[in-house]
């Protein structure tokens, strides 16, 4: 009986240990995971046997979850246009899309609008109106739009074009194109992104909106404005 409970005992430590690591790294969506314990003993007769449980298996949900980086300062010059770069990391176990969203953060006589339809030669806002911030693509994370060509939706925002799968990051740049007559002031831009997720079954992240608050100073000097790939 001794040796029963001792191999037992095992048997079920190690199968606690090895729950544990499944936790340590989360499960890909929809994978299958399964459980079995076996326990082997010496009956009163010497002879070895073993009792095995169940098969428990369960499929993996999708729990979404991501960040958003970094809020920044820079300094522009009348007329000129200033970058911000950011990135979107993926941290749930299946593929995400987003909805990118820059606000105008301070009412200081200077107008930020985020320009989400019409081509580079003409962008307007979601009213129709006039815009200049944009949103750009930056798939090689050197901090500068891959091209002219800004991100495009709906009035709440714009979105990324493909989803962004588990452990990827999708990286973009804010531009905003500072007003030539105004020489002195300081603007924040409200950066945000949202999970738009709608996998049957999925976990929506506790936060589903996260920001970051980009400072733009003006200035009449010259700016240099280094961004570190």
């Amino acid at each position: 009986m001794k040796t029963y409970i001792k191999r037992a005992y095992y048997a079920l430590a190690a199968l606690t240990c090895g729950i544990g690591i499944a936790y340590a790294v989360a499960p890909p969506a929809n994978s299958v995971i399964g459980n079995q314990a076996t326990a082997s003993f010496t009956d009163s007769t010497g002879a070895t046997r073993s009792a095995t449980s169940n098969l428990v298996q369960t499929t993996v949900a999708q729990v979404n979850a991501f960040t958003l980086t970094a809020s920044q300062t820079k300094t522009v010059a009348p007329g000129g246009t200033v970058y911000f770069p950011h990135t979107i990391t993926n941290t749930g176990n299946g593929p995400d899309t987003y909805s990118l969203l820059a606000a105008d953060g301070t009412v200081n006589g200077v107008t930020s609008v985020l320009c989400t339809q019409g081509t580079p030669a003409a962008p307007q806002s979601a009213t129709g109106g006039s815009c200049n911030v944009f949103i750009y693509p930056d798939a090689d994370g050197n901090g500068i739009p891959d091209s002219n060509v800004f991100l495009t939706g709906t009035a709440t925002g714009t979105a990324p074009t493909a989803a962004v799968a588990a452990n990827g990051t999708f990286k973009f740049v804010v531009a905003m194109q500072w007003p030539a007559g105004v020489t002195a002031g300081t603007e924040t831009l409200a950066v945000s992104a949202t999970s738009l997720s709608s996998v049957a079954g999925s976990i929506p992240p506790t936060t589903p909106t996260l920001s970051n608050t980009d400072t733009i100073n003006v200035t009449s000097l010259a700016v240099i404005n280094v961004t570190k790939a």
